[in-house]
């Protein structure tokens, strides 16, 4: 049978001028790739720079090693378009698409984070080409008229293509912090669908190129299998895979990133990179997915002497109905088994990473890419071996590197990369730019990472309290003082400090006060003598109302009209024995007696003065006299009574706002108040209500009132007759003081209790 090798398709029909490694190379490697970093390294995610991020993007690398691309043809349309290079090892070809959807990861504590990640992915991979087929495939089995009737011997030849989407969650840990040394850990777990997947395999045997160009290869066995792509992705056969990997850095100067904020003086700056060096392995995509089997794809020997038009194969890239509409009915089956399931085993890799810090911001890196497979495994996708030693100078803003590449097809690539703020792009062959023309690797990738980065706390002030904790952000404080100034260091805040550059303390709203009377210096009178609100912070000894400062008897209670002294005992009325004769005309004053006695007991003798007869003075009751004096009070206002009356003493009682309970201070002058009144039988009490002006006219008529009943009440606790006391209300009508501010307010909420001499 005369038939083309026709696993050799389409290995020109792809013309790139960059080349990378297949995961975003050298940007996964920085400090500021986010979740893409957990590509090849899980452990990443872990004291990670950012808080949290996201992303998406995408990434393509082609590769073979000996059809290498003209970039000439490119910008000019020249029949020159490529040029043959004897293949390293045996000739390969592989493609690698990769789309990731999202991407995301969060820092869920300071040791651990987690993350997400949806790809789309697609390898494809041809491997081993004898120089023979390779020469041949380069000239399009055409125009080698030295290959024809030679025969050689092709060894094992793949084909392997995957298409799959899966779900990467991956939890990374902090193992180790001793200071200097550091070790975390990453696993990423994934769930697989795949999409499609195909296989060709052959231990190979003699192969032959005839004169009409054909190629023939009698009795060479195949391993075939196709997926059904009806039914794939609604297929129940799922795969699992998963990622594992470790990071070591050493962090000499350690103390050099700790930072004193918010009480703390060892804070750690998540927002740097501490260490001198790191070392970082991983392998990656261990697992497989099953595809249910197209029941037109089976193992088959080629022993049947028949042609086959190769070149449309060739073109068509081995698609499945070429296949199985050209190849399949020459051919004959040679399945032995009757399983309707092919697995295929995901591409994996060995991933070392080394990075060093050579000045801040500047580092040298090294990474490489190992993939683990066996050549006779019929069904495998797998990954390129590279390796990768690059320069970068990272921020957090901006980043650049440039990478510099060997790969498995002997070529050493000159890249670059970039990150501006969100975005990134790169590539890791440049060679074009810089005069090579020949090119055997494909790669460029794009996308878009951002997110929350560490960052050290805000601190305008420079008071190591940080800003969204500071309460003066602007203004250098402490912290106990919640980061804002206290001047005069008595731990109240100078905003909240009434005397900001004197020290007093919290209840007095950090003002002094001297005298520890309750009243604030500024405020006090006397602020180097205890006293009373009332009284502006200065003493009243003898508790009269009037302060010691003015008053002419401060240690004996008087009355303002006499300057703080007593009124002076009136005695022209005065019957001290109480046997109705005045005690001037009372022969006997401390002992009673009749007055036809002179006002002595009868057991003694009668005297007379000067011979003088004085007229009989007659007793009057004294509850007669209250009520009449009381009837003509109710007639009369106050003015009239106070015009017509004597006030003998009076007291003041002032209440706080829109109260009517007595404060303790004139509950004791009121019952000094109340010993006189008891000790003067002919007087009256007279009580005047008054308040402020704050509420309506009727409410504080109403609010008088209860503060004269509540005096009322106290003075007939302490034994004055209910029946002596007279209550007049006037609200507000009459103040003392105007009520334009508190001060003058609190004269206005008054009760003025008056003792009245009654008019016989």
């Amino acid at each position: 049978m005369k038939k083309y090798l026709f696993i050799f398709f389409a290995l020109s029909l792809f013309n790139f001028n960059t080349k990378s490694q297949t995961h975003y190379n050298s940007f996964v490697n920085e400090n500021y790739a986010g979740s893409f970093s957990a590509l090849v390294q899980p452990a990443s995610l872990a004291d990670n720079r950012y808080k949290w991020a996201i992303g998406f993007g995408g990434n393509y690398t082609y590769s073979n090693n000996y059809i290498g691309n003209n970039f000439n043809n490119f910008i000019h349309n020249t029949p020159d378009k490529s040029a043959y290079k004897k293949p390293i090892f045996k000739g390969y070809y592989s493609e690698m698409i990769e789309a990731t959807a999202f991407t995301g990861f969060l820092e869920i504590t300071p040791k651990d984070a987690i993350g997400y990640s949806i790809r789309y992915k697609e390898f494809t991979n041809f491997d081993g080409l004898e120089d023979q087929l390779s020469l041949l495939d380069f000239n399009s089995f055409t125009g080698d008229t030295n290959s024809i009737g030679k025969e050689f011997n092709q060894g094992k030849l793949s084909f392997s293509q995957m298409k799959w989407v899966e779900h990467n969650l991956t939890y990374s840990r902090t193992l180790i912090d001793d200071r200097e040394n550091f070790w975390k850990a990453g696993l990423t777990f994934k769930i697989l669908n795949g999409i499609t997947a195909r296989f060709l395999y052959t231990e190979g045997g003699p192969v032959t190129f005839n004169a009409n160009e054909q190629l023939t290869y009698d009795n060479m066995e195949f391993k075939y299998g196709e997926s059904d792509d009806k039914n794939q992705l609604f297929s129940s056969n799922l795969g699992i895979g998963m990622d594992l990997g470790v990071v070591y850095e050493y962090r000499p100067k350690y103390k050099d990133f700790y930072y004193e904020m918010d009480r703390r003086r060892k804070n750690p700056s998540k927002h740097m990179n501490k260490y001198k060096y790191k070392v970082g392995a991983s392998i990656t995509n261990i697992g497989s997915l099953k595809y249910t089997k197209d029941t037109n794809s089976y193992n088959f020997i080629n022993d049947q002497n028949n042609t086959i038009n190769y070149i449309t194969l060739f073109d068509q890239k081995l698609n499945e109905n070429e296949i199985q509409g050209q190849v399949l009915p020459t051919v004959t089956n040679n399945q032995v088994d009757e399983d309707t399931n092919f697995r295929m085993r995901l591409p994996t890799a060995l991933n070392l990473q080394f990075d060093y810090q050579i000045l801040p911001n500047f580092y040298l890196n090294y990474s490489g890419s190992f993939p683990i497979w066996e050549k006779s495994d019929p069904s495998r996708v797998h990954d390129l071996m590279i390796n990768t030693i690059g320069a970068r100078y990272e921020t957090a803003d901006w980043s650049a590197g440039i990478p510099v590449s060997l790969q498995r097809n002997g070529q050493v690539n000159v890249g670059a990369y970039a990150r501006v703020k969100n975005i990134f792009f790169g590539a890791n062959n440049i060679n074009n730019l810089l005069g090579q023309r020949r090119m055997f690797n494909a790669n460029v990738y794009a996308g878009i990472v951002f997110g929350i980065k560490h960052k050290m706390p805000s601190d305008i002030d420079n008071d190591k309290v940080s800003d969204k904790l500071d309460l003066c952000p602007t203004d250098s404080g402490t912290w106990k003082m919640k980061g804002c100034p206290d001047a005069d260091g008595d731990r109240i805040p100078d905003y909240k400090d009434f005397c900001p550059y004197v020290k007093g303390p919290r209840k007095y709203n950090g003002c002094p006060d001297t005298d520890r009377d309750g009243i604030m210096d500024y405020e006090d009178a006397c602020p180097t003598q205890k006293g009373f609100r009332v009284n502006k912070g200065c003493p009243d000894t003898d508790k009269d109302g009037i302060i010691d400062t003015i008053d002419r008897c401060p240690t004996i209670p008087g009355v303002y009209e006499n300057n703080g002294c007593p009124l002076e005992q009136l005695t022209c009325c005065q019957d001290s024995d109480g046997d109705g004769l005045n005690d001037n005309i009372d022969s006997c004053v401390n002992e009673p007696g009749p007055a036809d006695n002179f006002g002595c007991p009868t057991s003694r003798r009668k005297k007379t003065r000067d011979g003088i007869r004085y007229p009989r003075v007659e007793k009057v009751d004294i509850d007669e006299l209250l009520d009449n004096n009381k009837k003509e009070m109710d007639k009369m206002t106050v003015a009239e009574v106070l015009d017509d009356m004597v006030t003998m003493d009076y007291v003041n009682v002032y209440f706080d706002s829109d109260k009517s309970n007595m404060r303790t201070q004139y509950k004791t002058k009121l019952a000094t108040f109340s010993t006189k009144v008891n000790m003067n039988a002919n007087t009256l009490i007279l009580i005047l209500g008054h308040t402020d002006s704050d509420g309506t006219l009727d409410y504080n008529m109403n609010l008088s009132n209860k503060r004269s009943v509540q005096t009322r009440k106290y003075l007939i606790s302490k034994g004055i007759d209910a029946n002596r006391i007279v209550i007049k209300n006037y609200g507000e009508e009459k103040p003392a003081e105007t009520n334009d501010n508190e001060e003058d307010k609190s004269k206005n909420r008054r009760v003025e209790v008056r003792m009245m001499k009654l008019n016989n």
